[in-house]
């Protein structure tokens, strides 16, 4: 994640919603330029544990970008993640492909997801991802900054 805000233009804006068995945001509606180092520090203080409410915080995600999105902006959710939903309240897997879905025209913003760890769960992240005409990736501590660039590409 810290790659990914490395990345990101002064001017972009970035909500960072971190999640486990919880969700907890970090940042909504924030300019990179301002909080960027705010936000390094954040996640550097993050490590994977407790259960995964990826449903649930994958929701959030999209409906705060959709609710809040500015005109002739590009709005990306990018989700890492095992892909296990082990403690989403949301459990239905269909309901959230369905609520996430691109229409191509008011309904737009893009899922995309990175399956970290060796049993990450490839088949949900890309179902997710497809919703909404973005891309999974399968992400490791080796090749994270690359998978973060090509990601970068988008916006």
């Amino acid at each position: 994640t810290s790659e990914m805000l490395k990345l990101l233009q002064d001017a972009d804006t970035v909500s960072l919603l971190v999640f486990n068995d919880r969700l907890q945001w970090a940042a909504t509606g924030a300019r990179i330029g301002a909080a960027r180092n705010d936000l390094l520090k954040r996640v550097a203080g993050l490590f994977p544990g407790g259960g995964t409410a990826l449903y649930d915080a994958t929701a959030a995600a999209y409906d705060q970008l959709e609710r809040n999105r500015l005109p002739d902006t590009i709005a990306a959710v990018v989700v890492l993640s095992d892909g296990a939903a082990t403690n989403s309240k949301n459990t239905n897997y269909q309901a959230l492909l369905k609520a996430i879905a691109t229409d191509f025209e008011t309904r737009n913003t893009r899922v995309f997801t990175i399956g970290y760890g060796k049993d990450a769960k490839a088949d949900v992240l890309t179902a997710i991802a497809d919703a909404t005409a973005a891309k999974f990736y399968a992400g490791s501590a080796d090749d994270i900054r690359e998978v973060f660039k090509d990601i970068s590409t988008f916006f």
